[in-house]
């Protein structure tokens, strides 16, 4: 089938926003919560689809309020090969500058920028007549605990310059995504951030009710729905997790679903529906097309 609303095992992008179903609870809350502070801390499992939902539900309701979302950064990239190390004061910095410039300029032309050097250079001063208030995105930000680990001295550095550029940019809002297993590392930086870093945001996994909508709705708004109670039982295959009982491996419907595994599983499916389909996807189908093993 053409037009296929699931995106495999990629993250969602803007684009996407249209067919993703099933977190809109902790977009309306994330969203709500960046709105109301300066700096906040969104974590959750590996996997869970922080990302995702960032592309397609956050950023734009964020603009959609009249922000102006900076490209998400990151600040465990590699530095380019035409950069000294000895050259770079701060590599998370760097690293974050480099995303948030998006490509455009060199990377020479970085060097000695610091965070707020660099965002007021590329922002609008608060009395122009088209100002939107900024806001800077740090996807994978367990990078800074995790990456160049020859330099993490940079790691306290980095939170300094986040200090000052919060300072200096009043209006400035910063938003950190993390795994939550990193969470803890953060402690000993907390104390250089606004309410040293108490405004959090929890994502758990996608529960089956979450689940069963991002199965469901994609196919419905492409018109081709799955038929009654199909959906459901792709749904529970796909919360099946293994145990072991008495000495016997055998499989139990668990709380959660792993999200890129939904979204390999019905991309598939799509993609080897028939052409000429007009029907209601069925059973039969699913477990030829979407296998889940």
């Amino acid at each position: 089938m053409k037009n296929n609303p699931y995106v495999g095992p990629r993250p969602y992008e803007r684009e996407d926003r249209r067919n993703f179903y099933g977190r809109q609870r902790e977009a309306r809350d994330l969203t709500s919560l960046i709105l109301a502070e300066r700096v906040v801390l969104f974590y959750a499992p590996s996997g869970a689809g922080k990302t995702s939902l960032l592309n397609a539900q956050v950023i734009p309701a964020l603009e959609e309020n009249d922000f102006n979302v900076l490209p998400t950064t990151r600040v465990g990239s590699e530095l380019p090969p035409e950069i000294d190390p000895d050259d770079v004061e701060n590599v998370f910095v760097f690293s974050a500058l480099m995303g948030l410039g998006g490509g455009e300029a060199p990377a020479e032309a970085l060097l000695g920028h610091t965070l707020l050097s660099f965002l007021r250079q590329h922002c609008l001063e608060e009395d122009a007549p088209d100002y939107k208030p900024p806001i800077v995105i740090f996807d994978q930000f367990e990078e800074i605990l995790t990456t160049h680990r020859e330099r993490w001295q940079d790691a306290r550095g980095f939170f300094e310059q986040m200090r000052d550029a919060l300072r200096g940019m009043p209006t400035l809002g910063v938003v950190l995504a993390m795994r939550e297993d990193h969470v803890a590392g953060l402690d000993p930086y907390a104390p250089l951030l606004p309410r040293r870093l108490r405004a959090r945001f929890r994502m758990e996994r996608l529960d089956r009710k979450g689940a069963l909508e991002a199965v469901k709705r994609p196919a419905q708004e492409a018109g081709c729905p799955f038929d009654p109670g199909v959906a459901e039982r792709l749904v529970d295959d796909l919360c099946r997790i293994k145990v072991a009982v008495r000495g016997q491996q055998t499989s139990v419907l668990g709380p959660f679903v792993e999200p890129v595994q939904l979204q390999v599983v019905c991309h598939r499916l799509w993609e080897n529906l028939p052409e000429q389909e007009d029907n209601a996807i069925q059973w039969e189908e699913v477990e030829e097309f979407g296998n889940i093993d």
